[in-house]
């Protein structure tokens, strides 16, 4: 995706990386045969390319995609929520727990680690999880560095910065673009998510479901499965993908 930090990617890859792989190698140059998937973050870029690049590609299969709404960012509202270390209950927030919901990781123990790694004694550049995530959704600081969404030690929110994600909220972008966006993606979504994900990302994902089953206009016809008990990315599968793939290259076929 593109990012105000890391640069166009996205326009890279449509604009120059897929023409010239398609241009040397075997291939059709089509959109019928071009398609995306991914678990973890990677299931998060890949649907965020076919939601992005419509037209770009024939179908997205996303597992265990990382936040794609961001009132549901793990178990963080950014735009209302003032802490991400301290829920409203005054505990600290879990960001890791096992399928039977026991919590293993406290996202202030998870944010300390990252800290550490980094240059700047902050999650900024440590090259995890969060340092990726700030790199893509933050405006550049003044430092050289992204902004910080949360801070590195008190965990305070800055809703300012919360509010410059939005352009990077799956859910968000789909409302605001539906009329458009929506025809072009028809037949073309698949999400897994494991509703005891690892990493609580399926909160992220049931309220893009929720979104996706409200639409009119078209009516969306996305597949979203959740399976109950199942943690992160524990059923992604090459060959159940390649299938799939299969199955809808078929189904376009006179």
């Amino acid at each position: 995706m593109d990012s105000d930090n890391s640069g166009p990617y996205g326009y890279s890859l449509i604009h120059e990386l897929i023409p010239a792989i398609e241009n040397k190698y075997r291939g059709t140059d089509s959109a019928t045969t071009r398609f995306v998937d991914g678990c973890s973050t990677g299931g998060w870029v890949s649907l965020g390319l076919q939601l992005y690049y419509p037209d770009v590609f024939n179908g997205v299969y996303s597992y265990s995609p990382d936040a794609i709404d961001f009132e549901n960012y793990q178990l963080i509202n950014i735009y209302e929520e003032s802490q991400a270390f301290i829920n409203e209950a005054g505990y600290l927030r879990p960001i890791m727990r096992d399928t039977n919901g026991e919590p293993l990781l406290s996202m202030k123990e998870f944010i300390a680690y990252e800290n550490v790694f980094g240059s700047s004694d902050s999650y900024l550049n440590s090259g995890g999880q969060f340092s990726a995530h700030t790199a893509l959704y933050s405006p550049k600081g003044e430092n050289g560095l992204p902004k910080p969404m949360f801070d590195p030690y008190t965990g305070v929110i800055d809703l300012e910065v919360a509010k410059s994600w939005e352009k990077y909220d799956f859910k968000k972008y789909a409302e605001a673009n539906w009329p458009e966006l929506g025809p072009k993606l028809q037949g073309k979504i698949y999400i897994w998510m494991g509703d005891m994900d690892h990493f609580y990302l399926n909160t992220g994902t049931r309220g893009f479901d929720k979104f996706l089953k409200s639409t009119q206009n078209p009516t969306s016809d996305a597949i979203i499965e959740f399976t109950p008990m199942e943690g992160h990315c524990s059923q992604f599968s090459h060959k159940v993908i390649l299938l799939k793939m299969q199955e809808r290259l078929e189904s376009l076929t006179p």
